[in-house]
């Protein structure tokens, strides 16, 4: 990230804080540290609300995707969420609103964010990016959204779809496009933008294409990640040799 954006965050971080933050942070950290005691005397300091666990991707590798998940697929009612976020927004730094779904299917996520953002509290998800049209970036940006992940696990439609399932290479490069180039436009900081690269043996050749690619979209920065594998022994195939 440039050192603007940098400045940026921690100046939100800071305008964030409250005593109560502060003093549940130093209680997690000496808690962290010294462990001297079985009870946990502190209150989360991130806490993740799966949205939805509904995905229109099929990623092999994903419960939600390979229809291993076991529970009732659905939404996060937005009344439920709100009495969360009144319950941790004291104590809480970070609210993530991912898990095993993509966090955009749900028609209320612009709203939860904003709700949550009123709260003092930093926002973050993960998404894979299919549907961030300009219209919806809009929508995040002026939520108030402080940080997005999105995933884009190859260079081209060839490598993208051997894992994202159901996916449009395309349509996510223009989609970070489309949220970097609104910020600029609305003299925005936020939210951060960073793609993330889930690596396997057959794109890791591309992880330098990967990152000049990333480069010429504008986001603030990438990760390159291992892939999760539940059954690697069977699938020699998928893990990278480097």
């Amino acid at each position: 990230m440039s050192i603007k954006t940098n400045i940026a965050y921690i100046v939100l971080n800071l305008r964030f804080l409250k005593i109560t933050k502060v003093s549940n942070l130093f209680k997690s950290l000496f808690y962290h540290v010294f462990r001297k005691t079985k009870t946990i005397k502190f209150w989360p300091i991130r806490v993740s609300i799966e949205a939805t666990n509904l995905c229109n991707y099929c990623c092999p590798e994903c419960p939600t995707g390979n229809n291993t998940l076991n529970r009732t697929s659905g939404n996060i009612d937005l009344a439920l969420y709100k009495n969360i976020i009144h319950q941790i927004h004291k104590t809480c730094l970070q609210v993530q609103l991912h898990f095993q779904g993509e966090p955009l299917l749900h028609s209320e996520l612009p709203e939860m964010i904003s709700y949550a953002h009123q709260y003092k509290l930093i926002t973050a998800l993960s998404t894979n990016g299919s549907l961030l049209s300009e219209e919806y970036c809009m929508k995040i940006i002026e939520a108030g959204l402080t940080k997005i992940n999105i995933s884009l696990d190859g260079t081209s439609q060839k490598s993208y779809e051997l894992y994202r399932n159901g996916g449009q290479f395309s349509t996510v490069i223009q989609g970070i496009k489309n949220l970097t180039r609104l910020k600029i436009i609305h003299k925005k900081n936020f939210p951060l933008v960073n793609v993330q690269f889930l690596v396997f043996k057959h794109n890791e050749n591309e992880i330098k294409d990967f990152i000049t690619l990333v480069k010429k979209t504008g986001a603030n920065s990438y990760t390159l990640k291992p892939a999760q594998l539940y059954d690697y022994q069977s699938k020699p195939e998928q893990i990278p040799e480097k």
